[in-house]
């Protein structure tokens, strides 16, 4: 919240630049409303903004702008609830809040409806799900200048000493990822079993559009009579048919997961059975249009070996018909009976539920939709990832120069100690220039412990002047994306993927002033001797100014183990080409040769995403404290 003279500004959740950056598609309403009823006196505007996913009505932010006496932080107070509690945007507003009294301050709030019926005290509720916000909404950090760049220092510790980072980090108490490369769908009986042991320590936030678990299921059970168990895999099954194809295609290649017999709360494991039997009880109810695969895979349960089933449902494509239950699946009680022709629907929190209006209207868009037709070349024209080598030896050895470089003048010192003339001659040399100088008054022992004291803070500091240095002297990697076709292509925004251990930067600088030293985060080589400083005068000509460097604002970076860049848009003419902005990439030394990233595509002006695969030339491994002295040689 921020206070200008009379009025309030208050927001929470993402706003448009935001929102889009994070994967999502943006809608904003813009409206001007009173804040409380219009004949009761004192009534004032209040200027609001919602903004919500186009695609899954799911509440992304809101923003405020009114008089200071609105209560402009209490309305606001609702639509954070709302973000944390993953309410979609049409549920704001059933919401039964408490009623006013005339004498209150605001007695009405634009966004607040009637309960509509079967809504309320008695009825259903809401499901609570915290854990929508948690994984999938990116978080706001830092000082609300557009979402934040969530890196992870390279490298994570320095010569064995762990150091403190100026970057964000995680929110204390927030919902870690799955320990799992959520990109690429499982291939092999050892992708499942990394999956099921990143389950076992994952929690509820890590079910998500794509992946579904179930500790407990039952397929074959005593009673003949209950196909619950054989209900809730089709009932899986469909909702991950539902999908739409670009939400879809984030997660596992567009797959969809159901592991059964395994969660975070234990793994009780499954009775295995014939494949073949399984396919025969499953496929009456889900017909024969959707394309899924099971398979067991064993893992180590608290009592030994289990078999965990495991389900693998096709990415849905533009085109696809709505899937619904070809079948009913009886329960022992009615009203938990799963009726013929339901339809069902995995949504972005990992919710499995009866398809409402607008998911009916998500996917007839989906049967009529028209296959993208953009088609478009990434290339890379400049740049490499650039292994750095940083080993305790390493560092070890840098150390030593610094302190060599530190004692330097102690030494020089030292030996032109006995005359003192030449400190004489200089001191009057100086004073022709208008300049003072600051007599020594340091021990030499004082000194020592000095130069002691740096190189440890050095050590500390070591990771981020290194992250500074690669940022500003590491050759930048630029990618160059081409329009193969013969219409304009607007808003193009390209999004890189780099598998591996890797770490991207925006592109620093290096240019300094006259009083700084490269790299700034590096403290000051210590200096012994008497100092000459310049007198106080009215104007110094020539002193060169530095340029100031002001880092992107559009790129956006996400670092954890391999790297993800979100590069700004573009505009592409027919048949043209753009140059996308530059960012560095550094790596630890270990891996040799090329590396192949994918890329996606989208635009406004057309529907659809295009993939595809891009290798990025590996350089020759260099010393971390070589880019602490390019300057010097160009020098």
């Amino acid at each position: 919240m921020l206070k200008v003279l009379d009025l309030v500004i208050a927001l929470t959740g993402l706003r448009d630049h935001e929102a889009t950056a994070g994967g999502f598609s943006p809608l904003t309403l813009r409206m001007v409303a009173d804040d409380h009823k219009a004949y009761y006196p004192g009534a004032r505007k209040i200027h609001l903004r919602i903004t919500g996913d186009a695609t899954t009505g799911q509440l992304l932010g809101a923003q405020f702008v009114r008089h200071l006496h609105s209560w402009v932080h209490k309305r606001v107070d609702v639509f954070a609830a709302a973000l944390f509690h993953a309410l979609a945007v049409d549920e704001v507003e059933d919401l039964d809040l408490s009623p006013t009294r005339p004498r209150w301050a605001a007695p009405s709030t634009p966004y607040r409806r009637p309960p509509k019926p079967g809504r309320g005290i008695g009825a259903r509720p809401h499901p609570v799900r915290p854990e929508r916000a948690a994984s999938n909404l990116p978080r706001r950090e830092g000082n609300g200048q557009g979402a934040a760049v969530h890196n992870r220092p390279w490298p994570n510790t320095v010569g064995g000493t762990r150091y403190r980072s100026s970057e964000p980090q995680q929110a204390r108490g927030s919902t870690m990822a799955l320990d799992f490369d959520s990109r690429k769908n499982p291939r092999n009986h050892a992708d499942f079993k990394r999956l099921v042991h990143a389950i076992r320590h994952a929690s509820k936030a890590d079910e998500t559009i794509w992946l579904e678990w179930k500790s407990d299921l039952e397929l074959d059970p005593a009673d003949k009579g209950d196909k619950s168990g054989r209900a809730h895999v089709a009932r899986a099954i469909i909702g991950f048919a539902n999908r739409m194809p670009d939400d879809a295609g984030r997660f596992a290649q567009g797959h969809g997961i159901l592991m059964v017999g395994v969660g975070p709360e234990g793994m009780p494991g499954v009775r295995p059975h014939d494949i073949t039997e399984l396919v025969r009880w499953i496929t009456p109810y889900v017909g024969n249009e959707i394309g899924w695969m099971p398979t067991y895979v064993e893992a180590e349960g608290e009592n030994g070996p289990v078999a965990v089933l495991i389900v693998t449902v096709d990415p849905p494509e533009w085109g696809d018909p709505i899937h619904c239950m070809r079948k009913e699946a009886p329960s022992k009680t009615r009203d938990k009976s799963i009726p013929e022709a339901a339809i069902f629907v995995r949504t972005n929190e990992g919710v499995t539920r009866p398809a409402r209006a607008r998911d009916i209207d998500a996917l007839t868009r989906r049967i009529q939709h028209r296959q993208p037709t953009m088609e478009l070349a990434v290339e890379v024209i400049g740049g490499s990832i650039q292994p750095l080598s940083c080993t305790d030896e390493d560092i070890d050895s840098w150390l030593d120069a610094e302190r060599e470089a530190a004692l330097e003048s102690l030494n020089e010192f030292l030996a032109r100690r006995p005359g003192r003339s030449t400190d004489r001659h200089l001191f009057a040399s100086l004073h022709a220039y208008a300049l003072t100088t600051i007599p020594e008054e340091r021990s030499v022992e004082q000194y020592r412990h000095q130069v002691e004291q740096h190189l440890l803070k050095c050590r500390t500091q070591l990771a981020a002047a290194v992250h500074e240095a690669a940022a500003a002297r590491v050759l930048p990697v630029t990618l160059r994306v081409l329009n193969q076709t013969d219409v304009n292509l607007e808003n193009v925004q390209v999004e890189l993927y780099v598998p591996g251990e890797v770490q991207a930067l925006e592109v620093g600088s290096d240019r300094l002033a006259s009083n700084e030293h490269f790299p700034r985060a590096l403290p000051a080589l210590p200096h012994y001797g008497s100092v000459a400083r310049a007198l106080p005068i009215a104007f110094s000509p020539g002193l060169p100014a530095a340029r100031t460097f002001t880092p992107s604002q559009t790129i956006h970076i996400v670092n954890g183990g391999s790297a993800t860049i979100h590069l700004p848009p573009v505009h592409l003419r027919p048949r043209r080409h753009a140059d996308l902005e530059a960012f560095v990439l550094v790596a630890a030394v270990g891996e040799t040769g090329p590396t192949t990233a994918e890329w996606s595509a989208t635009c406004t002006n057309q529907d659809g995403v295009v993939t595809g695969q891009v290798e990025i030339p590996r350089a020759e491994p260099m010393l971390f404290y070589e880019t602490f002295v390019a300057d010097e040689e160009e020098e």
